[in-house]
């Protein structure tokens, strides 16, 4: 019948990645908190794509953070933790930002499952990291210089307080496995402004130990699986 086309056109048009990318980078980290705390204290947005990048993110409450702690204290999710690994130049090696830093990409997944996953987060699977990277929205880019990378439009180096904005979907979807859209995939080297890099003269934290009693090891830096 008619209405059964009209339905399975509308399932067609929901099967392919969606692409769109607000720069939400054009707003400060110290504008975002101004704008959740007191945002009659916020200087006039320089220029109308501010503007509408603020209007986005008033519409959007922070689910993680200094403002959503339980009785146990501040919980730190995935997109927190994930931040944390890319800020450390001594894994970069395993899992870097791209160099506009408005996507990271693990370039060695055995070494990050062995040495990484263990030391920070929960999963200890590669395709259980992945599928959280899905269930937080992220972006998998197919082609190009930084095919294999993930993005989200939230999640951007140096900006752990935009972060906070991110949410993880509640279910799992509908089980229907969405196509690659290349066509639509931004060129975060000629349509965005770069984000400037970490600051390499930091000292950074140690690294957390290895969970000894699952690995079998001694919890005392990285093992050598060469």
């Amino acid at each position: 019948s008619a209405g059964d086309g009209k339905k399975s056109k509308a399932k067609g048009a929901q099967q392919y990645v969606d692409h769109t990318y607000t720069d939400y980078a054009i707003v400060g980290e110290d504008d975002l908190r101004l704008l959740d705390e007191n945002s009659s204290l916020l200087p006039k947005p320089a220029c109308d794509a501010e503007a509408s990048a603020r209007e986005k993110l008033k519409g959007m409450s922070c689910t993680y953070g200094p403002m959503k702690k339980n009785a146990g204290g501040v919980v730190q999710p995935f997109p927190g933790k994930l931040l944390e690994v890319l800020d450390r130049s001594d894994l970069a090696g395993i899992i870097d930002w791209m160099s506009h830093g408005r996507a990271f990409i693990v370039k060695k997944p055995k070494l990050f499952t062995t040495d990484v996953l263990p030391r920070f987060f929960k999963q200890t699977k590669f395709l259980s990291f992945t599928r959280q990277l899905n269930l937080w929205g992220f972006k998998r880019i197919t082609r190009g210089i930084d095919a294999g990378a993930y993005y989200h439009q939230l999640f951007l180096r140096g900006r752990s307080y935009l972060a906070m904005r991110m949410r993880r979907q509640k279910i799992k979807g509908t089980g229907m496995k969405l196509t690659p859209n290349p066509d639509g995939e931004p060129d975060f080297y000629n349509n965005w402004p770069l984000l400037p890099p970490l600051n390499e003269m930091r000292v950074l934290p140690p690294l957390p130990p290895l969970p000894a009693e699952r690995l079998g090891v001694e919890a005392d830096g990285f093992i050598d699986k060469a």
